[in-house]
């Protein structure tokens, strides 16, 4: 496989972590979970098979998404297919998505959606001009510029959304919502309200997904063949390891042990494979 990524330039890099590209992927597994990750993400197929995500409850009925897709905020894992071909798209910052969908993200949340249910013919029109470039930076520049302009106007963060985040993301949660909304110098109500509409969960909901992850970079970064999960829960933020292994479980459908069993096998925190 052909992997290349692409991190944008001021302003895009506020809101989007990076755009990527592969081609020729050709897995030994057939399916794979995708971890809540506290992003949202852009996805264009550059081939024209389906792809397919999998009722996680009884892995039997597949819903088909073709040509590009949006996956909204997940606050549970899904389970995806892996199959041979050549994608690329755009990993969002958290409320990085904002910008360029306009609606209360909150409306994408738990889903994943057809891009032109979204964007209306402008994904279609998207996509085939991604296909008439004749190289992978090519491609990549051309979604870079696609994204500034239906950005336009519109690139800049909400100082009050940017400053929650930023207190989410540098240390494990310990103040109460109401009293971030306090320090920001808004209601409790209103911060609330500008996740929903900018982030797509709530801010309590985003704070738990962030501190799963933090379990999760921490596993894969060091790969151990066991953890003292007691002091994991403590780094992490979690109240006690009761409180850690049912977040855990929540959000992946699994014990940490399973998953550090399991995570020697991938090189990416949020992704577990199946079968």
């Amino acid at each position: 496989m052909i992997y290349h990524r692409l991190v944008p330039a001021p302003p895009l890099n506020t809101f989007v972590e990076y755009l990527w590209l592969y081609d020729d992927f050709m897995p030994s597994h057939g399916r794979e979970k995708l971890l809540p990750n506290g992003a949202m993400e852009l996805i264009i197929d550059l081939r024209d098979h389906p792809k397919h995500k999998w009722d996680c409850r009884d892995l039997v009925h597949g819903t088909p998404y073709r040509k590009a897709w949006l996956s909204g905020m997940q606050t549970e894992y899904i389970v995806i297919e892996a199959s041979p071909g050549s994608m690329m798209g755009v990993h969002f910052r958290p409320a990085g998505a904002w910008p360029f969908f306009g609606s209360p993200l909150g409306e994408f949340a738990d889903q994943v959606l057809e891009l032109d249910e979204v964007v209306g013919d402008e994904a279609a029109s998207l996509r085939d001009r991604l296909l008439e470039e004749p190289t992978p930076k090519q491609k990549l520049r051309l979604l870079e510029q696609w994204l500034l302009a239906r950005g336009g106007e519109r690139l800049y963060p909400d100082r009050a959304v940017h400053y929650a985040l930023q207190q989410m993301l540098s240390l494990p949660m310990r103040l109460l919502i109401r009293d971030l909304a306090a320090k920001i110098g808004i209601s409790q109500k209103h911060l609330i309200h500008l996740f929903d509409q900018q982030v797509g969960v709530r801010p309590k909901q985003l704070d738990r997904i962030l501190r799963f992850n933090r379990v999760l970079s921490m596993i894969t970064q060091s790969k151990p063949r066991e953890m003292d999960w007691a002091a994991v829960a403590l780094d992490c933020g979690y109240y006690d390891q009761s409180h850690f292994i049912h977040d855990f479980e929540a959000f992946s459908g699994m014990t940490p042990s399973a998953y550090l069993a399991q995570s020697a096998t991938s090189d990416y925190p949020d992704y577990v494979r199946l079968d």
